[in-house]
């Protein structure tokens, strides 16, 4: 099969970007989550478009530059896997990375209530013994959460998002290769847990700039 060397490639740079984002190298916080994204999408045909429901759960780690810091501002992207079933019957494995910038807007030592705009990159292969398909999604959207300190080092996420995703479908079979645009709105439910570091607490100092 041809198509799965560009999961591969979707892969690699999404963990190439990962490394790189500034303001996680060193992280405030690691963890994992845990979501349920359900999506509305539309593909359109040669005739007439198609609608199905993607029902996802997706698993994944986190890093969070600022969870507990009385700062306005922190940067979150996750990276995990996606296992998806539609109303159409089908089944595919996949993938999806996320980026946020979050403002929290109201911060106590024991709460940090934030948004952000968040974008999402995602691939959903399906396998089955007549084609394959592979989908492309790429977005943005808002992004509304709690960070619950419940002990010193530990915090609990739960957060809700709403995205917009387009989509490009690659369709193959032993005869032919296909290309099709869609687009996806996507609600996702996410509940996150987080390790932080010891510098990562309602009342530590912003890091110093060396002169």
């Amino acid at each position: 099969m041809r198509i799965l060397p560009a999961a591969s490639r979707f892969y690699s740079l999404v963990a190439l970007v990962t490394m790189l984002l500034p303001g996680l190298a060193r992280a405030g916080g690691v963890g994992a989550y845990v979501e349920y994204p359900r999506g509305d999408q539309t593909v359109e045909l040669q005739f007439g478009d198609q609608s199905f429901t993607n029902n996802r759960i997706g698993v994944g780690l986190v890093l969070d530059s600022n969870v507990a810091r009385n700062e306005l501002i922190h940067v979150r992207a996750s990276l995990g896997y996606v296992y998806t079933e539609n109303t159409v019957d089908d089944v595919a494995h996949g993938g999806a990375f996320d980026f946020a910038i979050g403002m929290g807007f109201w911060r106590t030592p024991k709460f940090r209530v934030w948004a952000a705009p968040i974008i999402r990159l995602g691939v959903d292969y399906y396998d089955n013994p007549l084609v394959q398909v592979l989908d492309f999604g790429v977005g943005g959207g808002l992004q509304l959460g709690l960070n619950w300190h419940v002990t010193p080092r530990v915090s609990v996420s739960p957060s809700i998002a709403y995205q917009y995703l387009y989509v490009r479908e690659i369709i193959k079979d032993d005869f032919s290769k296909d290309q099709l645009n869609g687009r996806e709105q996507l609600i996702t439910a996410r509940l996150t847990f987080l390790f932080r570091d010891r510098s990562d607490s309602y009342r530590s100092r912003p890091r110093s700039r060396r002169r």
